[in-house]
């Protein structure tokens, strides 16, 4: 056990690690209908990037703020649409 922690502080990198982000992120998706992730991407460097989908460019509006509310930066990426519904990636980091 003790030869694992810094093996698991390496993985950790920066940021505020993968155990905390997840949990506002989820918590957006209950909380906002018609938003829904189509990936997510966790990097060693402490951030989280999604690809969210979903009715309208309000919706995501509504979905990033949830993420910030929770504790967490959450920097939107360029909208684009396809199949007529609004697509865009949202980068997730600790404040």
């Amino acid at each position: 056990p003790a030869q694992l922690d810094p093996r698991l502080s390496d993985l950790r990198a920066g940021g505020a690690g993968y155990g905390a982000i997840p949990a506002p992120v989820f918590a957006a998706v209950r909380a906002t209908p018609n938003a829904e992730l189509s990936a997510i991407v966790y990097d060693r460097g402490g951030t989280m990037r999604l690809t969210v989908i979903a009715d309208s460019a309000a919706t995501i509006a509504a979905f990033e703020q949830r993420i910030e509310a929770g504790g967490f930066e959450a920097e939107q990426g360029p909208m684009r649409f396809g199949g007529g519904r609004p697509t865009t990636d949202i980068t997730v980091r600790a404040r």
